[in-house]
Order: structure tokens, then C-alpha cells, then sequence
């Protein structure tokens, strides 16, 4: 017989939780299914009423409620069919709330596999239908208690005569109305013919023992009667006098006992239904004495602590007890309350394996009166406990990551604000007249910066490797002036130790390739920094060879050689490892000990390889080899760091610098003063300051510090968009920070800024960005907010896919399905969420964000997914709504990237 498919009713407003629930139904349910679903709970009820469902998903939040509506939904239909919670909240509290008002299980969205849904709707099926055969079974006997305590009460007993010498029975009247008779007379013989066949020897028997010894006798026996309808016969002979007048005379009593062997054979099935139930929980079931020793117990029990019935029988419960004072805590608090629920407790299998555990009891007394102990069930929460401390590991992991972005952002910031004044101050030297011995002073000087920059770059390089957030560019560039470029920046330092430098490319090595020309000579610039520093006599050489031409690529070495001390071999093999230093002099800084460990890994991330041959006191030769695509251009496409170029002139426009150091307040003002000399300057020495200067006259820009005391650069920019009147709010700020951790662009936005420089910054690129702000007018990429339809090109947080992955669970079909949607729902939910921002729509606006955190999850954007969630809890309340349009800006900033990049993995 073919079975009727299991009927799924899902409450839930997300799509792609709906998506996800029948992706995960149609790969791991097993057996035949529908699903149905709806978005609101009064959909729910109109669903409901339509058609009974087997079973219900539930999702806590909806439009229609705030989770205590559908915590009432809950309570109100629990009885009739199993309900499953789906909360997007892994709340202990709410949990427990909604399993005490009748829940049968409780999914937190995002930690939920298909086999996980599966197992949950069979264990909550099973255990509804448990309670329900439980709850007609307690109602069905206390219905039949009562009605054999009325049938006792009204029960009319017949009366009948046996003559053992004529072999008749003699009926009364009542009697015949049980035996459905109307002649009250009938022979030996059609009595038994009456009886079973199984009672007939047993009946003759009886009758034999009482008419020749006089005895008595109670027995029940099986009828059928004419009408073939069966009944059961208690007769009865209480006292027997048989011998009168010479008559063989038995006397006795007739009862009807038909209902009560009904109710005794219902019973028998009911309790054979009951221990079937019981033995085929998955929930451990236990009856135990005060004292602990097991009386009853079910299958799951044994395969739970992985005894047989013998050794259980003879078992303690003590004995399974990780720690012992957890047991009289038990006992004690069963004892005061009469019951315990959901008690946690460590408890330990026979191969010592320990388990987590979640025990509800109550107090037991046998029938008779005579035991006392506990009864109850066991649930196994290990796994659960297990992901639980995953997950707050994860959390203490995440928390340590943001303390040390933090402590890289803090000294970043320390390091690069004097390396700003120096570089600035060498800049403005540079433009100036020197002698020979000084412009060869100032170089050292501005040496000296590159590499103190270095130093910091080198850290922050590390951190970005560590974090996977390190990304290569593909543009065309000139290989040889890359080259070139690297080696004439470390001349001085070999001429300092009077080192010939040398320089070797091959004539086959292609002049333009297409790569990533930064990664390039920070990978040369290392290598031969090294060579220098251990090199005291003979040369460094830097030599470029084509190995190997391809269709549409170039495999190129760059080998760099030196005369140095080279490196002992027990070394060699650690040279790349991190914080590693060679030690020769102590007197001699080495660095951080990242360059070689950086260098590695820049190559081998670009799918490059490098190698190492060194012997002590002759020297090193370190060689790497990437592959370069052909370009496709020309050399006007590189990026250049050029000193000098076109000033055009900006008239005497008005610019505020608020900036606490008085020696960048000295080199930003000397280097706008020497390209617009006509420029009004004012200087603010910190955001307070700033924010009054603002409010008091009308400025063309603002070059906003980030860091300063009493009220820094994010929250003075916050007070002039939130606080100032127009056209004092919409000044151009931009800001200046010496911070150089991923998210620093975010934050500027966040607060409002137009664009954002870090320190130290070349000339060029400030000069970019002031004409852009105040003039519009330069080709190089400006971070800005959302204006219209004109999203920026930058891209702030990285995709990550991982968890989208872990869905899938290698299906590639799930994960092509659920990119489809996330490409199909998220440009629409982005519009919504827009709209109803700038319709002050506050409930719609946190229904769609609520929907988006789920886009956020999948996509791994966890900024965008804390901003949706501010934005949710503000609409929600109704509060701080003034930040929700900065909110809604960033997300789409975000998002708009990301679904382009989503394309390309699609």
C-alpha cells in the first residue's frame, strides 16, 4: 500500500530560508513529503484550517510578530500536530520557553544541515505521537475505570439450577436476558455447545467435582450465542446442597463479565502499545530506587551508557556520576520540587567516554506502595554542548583577531604620523635649493622614512598574509623599469659600503607583461635589501631570464646574488619562517625578520616559487620564478609615484586643516602654500575646535585627522552632516589617518567623510584628491559615498563563500541553486530596503533587513551583517532612525560589489 506523502507546513518570511528548507528536504528527507509554505502567521491559520499539516516549521520572527505571537501560535496548536521552532536567535532562555509551551525541537538558522532537519522532524514526529498515544492512553482508562465502577454498581446478577439427574439448567430471568433467551429451560448438551470449545472439559469438570463432592467452584467461560455474538460467564457456586429428596441439585450465580474482559484485553494491548513506545524512544527512560539501582529502563538507556541489560541491572546509578556532588544535587532538588527539568549533568559511559546530558525526572511510587525512587528521561546533549564551545571558540578567536587588528591599527597609526613629517618635510626640502652635501643629507633622510615604512608595511603585510586578505592586481606594466626602479632605490645603500650593484636582463625578456608590478618590487626590494645588509665586500647582482614563452604568458626568473656571509645550512631551512633573523651582529638591526617570510609567501600566493643556495662566508643566491600573462597596452597605464607634476591654480579657496600634531599642521600647510599660494588656511588643533570653526564661516574643504584628543575626526565629521544647518553640513572632508588596517575605509564612510588619504601620503595623491574634492577634476579612483546611482568602484569586504560552502556540503547543484537566488533576491531586497528607508516605512525597513541578514551570512559579510543588524534593532525600536540612511548607504556599497564578484564564482 502506497503511503500518503508527509505533509510540511513552513512558516517563514525569508525566501532563502524558505529555499534552503526545500533544497535540504528534497536532498536528505527520506520518503515522500510536500511542502507548504507561508509568510505570516495569519496565513498560518488559514492554512491550517484548510488542511491539518503532519508537522510545522516555525520561524519566531515574522511580520506579524515579534516572536511572542508566535510563541502563542505555538501553544495553541502544539497538541494537535508537532511543531519545530526556526529562530535566527541561539537564545538558552527563548529555547527553553518555547520547548515548555510545547515545541519539539528548536533550530538555530545557520548551524542546520539537511540530515540535522531530517532527524529533527522524525525524533519530533515520533515524540508528539508518543504523547499523544500517552494522552489517549491515560484518557481511555480512566474512561473505562469509570464505566466498570458503574457496571459494578448496576450489574443485575442471574441466578440459575442445575438438575445433575435430568441434566437441565433452570435460567432466571435475568439470566436469560444475558444468555438472550426466552425459554428458561435448556438441557446440559446445547449449553455446551455454547460454551468454547477451550472451556467445555474445563465447564463438565467443575459441574462432576460439585455434584459428587460438593464443592465450590468460580470460573469464567467463553459463549457464543445463537446470534454468534460472544460472551463471558462468570458462574459461580458458593455453597452447594446438592442431596434433597433425592435430587442432585446444584444452586448459582450468573454474571456477564463480557465488558470487563474487553477492558482486560484492551489493557494488555494498550500496555504491549506502551512498552513498544517505550523501549523505541530515543530519549533514555529510566525507573530507578531512592538508592539508585535501576528497576526499568528502555533500549535508548543501554545504547546511551553502553551496557547490556545484565550489567545495568546490577549498575548503581552513582556509578555513571562524573562527579558525585551532582547526584545529591539531583536528589535534593527533586526532592524539595517533586520534579526536576532539563537538569544538566556530566555523566560517563562504561568505556569512561564522558557525556553531556539533560535529565527530567520525577519522583516514583510503586502500585502497591512498597518502592519508592525516580522516574524520568535522559537526553544526550554532547554534540550540542560540543558546537556550543566551537562556537564560542570561534567567538574568543574573532575577538582576539579585532584586539590585534587593533594593536596593528594603534602602532600604525604611532609609527606613521612622524614618518608623514618627515616625508613631508623632505618633500618640501627637496623642492628647494641644496648643495650636493645636503640634497645627499636629505636623501639619507628620506632613506631612512622609505624604511621605517618599510618596517610597518612589512608587519601589516604579515597580518594581511595571516588573514588571507592579500590581493594582487592584473594590469600591464613596464618589467624593466620595475626592475630598474627597485635596484636604483637600494644604490645608495651599496654605495654607502661601496658594493657595486649590478644589473642583467636578458634581451629576450619581454619588455610589457600584465601582473601585479607593486607585489613585484616589494618581492626585488626585499631580496636585495637582504643582499646589501649581509654583503661588506664584492657586489650584488640582480639578474632577469625568460624561462619559459607560453601562448598568452611568460615564465620570468629573478635571481639575486651576492658576495655576502651567506647562511649556514642548519639555517636554511628556516630562513623563511617568521621573526627569523640571522644574528651575526648584534649591533646590526635586522628588521622585523618578515621580509623573507613575506617575500615567500607573495610569490607562492602569485602561484610562483622560490629557492635558495647559500655557503657560509660565499655568499647567497636567491631565485624567483612567476609567470606574467602578455599585455595588451602600453606603459601609460602604470601606476607612477612621480615627485613632480601640473599644478592647476584653485584660486584663494578656503581650507580648514584640524589636525592635533603641530608638525603636520606645518607640513600640510607648507605643502598646500607652495602649490595654491592664494589659499586661506585655517588650523583647528583638534575635532572641538573644528566642529565651532565649521559652524562659524563657509569652507571649500576639510582635512579631517582622525585620531586627535577631546573629539576625534569620526565623531566631529558625525556631528557637522547630523548637526549643522546647510550649506555648513555638506562641506567636502577628507580624511587624513594614519591607520592602515582593512575597515578604515568603512569606518570613514560610516562617519561621512567624502574620501579618505592614509598617512604618509605622496604629494601626487593629495593633490588628487583636493582637486577632485574641491574642483571634480582628476582621473585617479576616489573613495566616495553613494551619490544617486554612481556606486563606488572600491570594494571594502572581501566575499567569502565558506559558509555558503559548508551548506552545500559539496553539492555543487545546492550551491549553484542558492547563488541564483542570492543573485535574483538581493538587488531587489537592496531597492525595498532603500524605498522603504526614504518612506520612514520603519516596520518594513526592519522586515528587510531581517531578510538580509540571511544574503549577508551566505555571502560571508560579516560588517554588512552586523550594519543589518543595527539597522533591524533601530527600525524595530524606532530609534537613532537619523543613522539608518548612512546604514542603508554602506550596505549597498557593500553588496553591489559583491554580487559582481558572486557572478564570477557563480
Amino acid at each position: 500500500m502506497e503511503m500518503e506523502p508527509l505533509d510540511i507546513l513552513l512558516i517563514e518570511d525569508n525566501d532563502g530560508d524558505v529555499h534552503l528548507v526545500r533544497t535540504f528536504l528534497k536532498s536528505s528527507f527520506s520518503g515522500p513529503h510536500t511542502l507548504r509554505s507561508t509568510d505570516t502567521l495569519a496565513k498560518g491559520h488559514v492554512e491550517i484550517g484548510d488542511k491539518r499539516p503532519d508537522i510545522l516549521l516555525l520561524d519566531l520572527n515574522l511580520p506579524d510578530s515579534q516572536g511572542s505571537e508566535s510563541l502563542e501560535f505555538l501553544s495553541k496548536y502544539h497538541r494537535r500536530f508537532p511543531i519545530i521552532i526556526m529562530s535566527g536567535h541561539n537564545q538558552p532562555e527563548l529555547r527553553l520557553k518555547a520547548i515548555k509551551l510545547g515545541a519539539q525541537d528548536y533550530i538555530v538558522k545557520g548551524e542546520y544541515s539537511g540530515r540535522l532537519l531530517e532527524r529533527a522532524i522524525h525524533y519530533s514526529m515520533e515524540r508528539h505521537a508518543m504523547q499523544r498515544k500517552l494522552r489517549n492512553f491515560a484518557k481511555e482508562l480512566n474512561d473505562k475505570r469509570l464505566k466498570l465502577i458503574e457496571a459494578q454498581a448496576i450489574a443485575q446478577l442471574g441466578h440459575w439450577e442445575f438438575d445433575a439427574f435430568h441434566q437441565v439448567f433452570y435460567w432466571s430471568t435475568q439470566a436469560c436476558q444475558i444468555l438472550d433467551m426466552i425459554n428458561s429451560k435448556m438441557p446440559l448438551r446445547e449449553f455446551l455447545d455454547m460454551v468454547s470449545p477451550n472451556d467445555r472439559n474445563m465447564l463438565k469438570e467443575v459441574f462432576r467435582q460439585a455434584i459428587e463432592e460438593h464443592s465450590e467452584f468460580n470460573i469464567d467461560v467463553a459463549l457464543v450465542l445463537q446470534d454468534k455474538s460472544s460472551r463471558f460467564l462468570n458462574l459461580r457456586v458458593k455453597s452447594n446442597h446438592a442431596a434433597e429428596l433425592d435430587k442432585k441439585l446444584i444452586v448459582g450465580t450468573m454474571q456477564d463479565i463480557s465488558a470487563r474482559k474487553k477492558i482486560e484485553d484492551d489493557l494488555k494491548a494498550s500496555e504491549e502499545k506502551y512498552h513498544n513506545l517505550f523501549d523505541e524512544s530515543r530519549d533514555a527512560i529510566y525507573i530507578t530506587t531512592a538508592e539508585g539501582n535501576f528497576i526499568e529502563f528502555n533500549k535508548a538507556t543501554l545504547e546511551l551508557f553502553g551496557y547490556n541489560r545484565v550489567e545495568i541491572a546490577s549498575l548503581n546509578v552513582k556509578d555513571l556520576y562524573l562527579d558525585p556532588f551532582e547526584r545529591v544535587k539531583f536528589r535534593k532538588e527533586v526532592e524539595e520540587k517533586g520534579f526536576v527539568r532539563d537538569f544538566e549533568v556530566k555523566l560517563r559511559r562504561k568505556d569512561s567516554t564522558k557525556i553531556d546530558c539533560l535529565i527530567t525526572s520525577t519522583l516514583w511510587k510503586s502500585n502497591d506502595g512498597s518502592q519508592t525512587g525516580y522516574q524520568g528521561v535522559i537526553r544526550d546533549i554532547t554534540e550540542k554542548r560540543r558546537s556550543e564551545d566551537l562556537l564560542k571558540e570561534k567567538e574568543v578567536a574573532e575577538r582576539s583577531g579585532k584586539l590585534k587588528e587593533r594593536f596593528l591599527a594603534n602602532m600604525s597609526h604611532e609609527i606613521r604620523t612622524p614618518i608623514n613629517a618627515i616625508s613631508g618635510l623632505t618633500h618640501l626640502l627637496l623642492q628647494s635649493e641644496l648643495n650636493g652635501k645636503q640634497l645627499e643629507y636629505i636623501n639619507g633622510i628620506r632613506s631612512s622614512a622609505e624604511h621605517l615604512l618599510e618596517l610597518v608595511n612589512d608587519i601589516l603585510d604579515f597580518s594581511k598574509i595571516e588573514e588571507g586578505k592579500v590581493e594582487f592586481e592584473s594590469i600591464p606594466f613596464d618589467l624593466y623599469e620595475v626592475v630598474k626602479q627597485s635596484v636604483e632605490t637600494l644604490r645608495f645603500r651599496a654605495a654607502d659600503k661601496k658594493l657595486e650593484l649590478k644589473l642583467e636582463i636578458e634581451p629576450e625578456v619581454p619588455k610589457m607583461l600584465k601582473g601585479d608590478p607593486v607585489r613585484l618590487k616589494q618581492i626585488l626590494i626585499n631580496l636585495i635589501t637582504n643582499a646589501v645588509k649581509f654583503t661588506d665586500e664584492g657586489y650584488v647582482l640582480v639578474a632577469v631570464k625568460l624561462v619559459e614563452k607560453g601562448n598568452q604568458d611568460f615564465t620570468v626568473s629573478f635571481t639575486v646574488q651576492d658576495t655576502g656571509v651567506g647562511i649556514p645550512e642548519d639555517k636554511q631551512e628556516t630562513i623563511f619562517s617568521s621573526f627569523t633573523q640571522l644574528g651575526y651582529d648584534v649591533n646590526k638591526p635586522e628588521g622585523t625578520g618578515l621580509g623573507l617570510t613575506i617575500t615567500r609567501q607573495l610569490v607562492e600566493l602569485q602561484g610562483g616559487a622560490i629557492s635558495l643556495k647559500s655557503k657560509e662566508g660565499e655568499g647567497s643566491t636567491f631565485k624567483v620564478v612567476l609567470k606574467y600573462k602578455m599585455a595588451d597596452g602600453s606603459a601609460a597605464s602604470l601606476k607612477t609615484n612621480a615627485l613632480d607634476f601640473r599644478v592647476e591654480d584653485i584660486g584663494a579657496k578656503r581650507i580648514l586643516i584640524v589636525e592635533d600634531k603641530p608638525l603636520n599642521q606645518l607640513v600640510a600647510k607648507e605643502m598646500l602654500k607652495r602649490w595654491w599660494p592664494n589659499l586661506q588656511i585655517d588650523i583647528a588643533d583638534n575635532g572641538r575646535i573644528g566642529v565651532e570653526k565649521l559652524g562659524e564661516r563657509l569652507f571649500d574643504l576639510v582635512l579631517m585627522d582622525v585620531q586627535m584628543p577631546e573629539m576625534d575626526g569620526y565623531e566631529a565629521t558625525r556631528y557637522v552632516r547630523s548637526r549643522l544647518p546647510e550649506p555648513f553640513k555638506s562641506v567636502p572632508i577628507l580624511a587624513m589617518t594614519a591607520y592602515a588596517t582593512t575597515g578604515e575605509a568603512e569606518k570613514c564612510i560610516e562617519a561621512g567623510m567624502d574620501d579618505y588619504i592614509s598617512k604618509p601620503f605622496e604629494p601626487k595623491q593629495l593633490y588628487d584628491k583636493i582637486m577632485m574634492l574641491v574642483e571634480g577634476k582628476t582621473s585617479q579612483p576616489v573613495l566616495k559615498q553613494i551619490v544617486g546611482n554612481n556606486p563606488p568602484q572600491q570594494q571594502f569586504e572581501q566575499l567569502d563563500l565558506s559558509y555558503l560552502d559548508m551548506v552545500a556540503g559539496g553539492n555543487e547543484s545546492l550551491r549553484s541553486q542558492i547563488i541564483d537566488l542570492l543573485l535574483l533576491e538581493t538587488p531587489d531586497e537592496m531597492e525595498k530596503l532603500r524605498n522603504f528607508m526614504l518612506e520612514s516605512n520603519w516596520p518594513r525597513v526592519r522586515g528587510i533587513a531581517h531578510k538580509m541578514k540571511s544574503t549577508a551570512t551566505y555571502m560571508g559579510l560579516k560588517e554588512t551583517l552586523a550594519n543589518l543588524k543595527m539597522i533591524e534593532e533601530y527600525a524595530n525600536q524606532q530609534v537613532n532612525t537619523e543613522k539608518i540612511p548612512e546604514m542603508v548607504k554602506l550596505v549597498e556599497l557593500i553588496l553591489q560589489p559583491a554580487i559582481e564578484q558572486l557572478k564570477v564564482k557563480r
